[in-house]
């Protein structure tokens, strides 16, 4: 299981400082948010 979530600070953002997590800008994560559901599966590629 991964989470989708905004990050710490902006500059982390498409770089390699992550556990597993896929990292996403606020506004990002608030359009992820209303087009899917709670369970929705996601395949991340990569």
């Amino acid at each position: 299981m991964a989470g989708f979530h905004g990050p710490p600070y902006r500059w982390t953002v498409g770089r390699a400082v992550s556990h597993g997590c896929v990292r996403l800008y606020e506004e990002n994560v608030q359009e992820v948010f209303n087009l899917v559901s709670v369970g929705t599966q996601v395949i991340v590629l990569p």
